[in-house]
């Protein structure tokens, strides 16, 4: 999913900021539907994971994963090698909606050698049931 809008750190178009040394990109509402038929009236959590590497960064503390939440999802952050909750209660049917407010904010001289893709990162969620 392509960002609908990303800035510098002054709140201008990062593609006008040659000298830009943050970049914030804002994703609006993110929707995620997890499979969880096998929990079906258990008490759950739901944290949201980011892989350690992600491709392009050379340092894991130049990024962070930011979130509010939407629909009952707790709000959160996190970087690369990170989990957080993102919901926690009782499943109560197949499928577990979660929608997110999502940016990303990165550190530039975080990125090691860039031919001009798009970078991007994509989270996992894992579920830890309660008692």
């Amino acid at each position: 999913m392509a960002a609908r809008q990303v800035t510098d750190e002054n709140g201008q178009a990062l593609a006008l900021n040659p000298f830009a040394r943050r970049a914030l990109a804002r994703f609006g509402r993110v929707e995620y539907r997890l499979g969880t038929g096998g929990f079906l009236l258990r008490r759950a959590r739901i944290d949201i994971v980011l892989p350690p590497l992600v491709n392009g960064l050379q340092r894991s503390n130049g990024l962070v994963f930011r979130w509010r939440g939407l629909d009952g999802a707790l709000d959160g952050q996190l970087g690369p090698g990170q989990r957080q909750p993102i919901w926690s209660g009782t499943i109560t049917a197949p499928l577990t909606p979660l929608a997110i407010d999502l940016e990303l904010e990165l550190e530039l001289d975080a990125l090691g050698p860039w031919n001009g893709g798009a970078f991007g990162i994509e989270p996992g969620f894992e579920l830890v049931t309660l008692p």
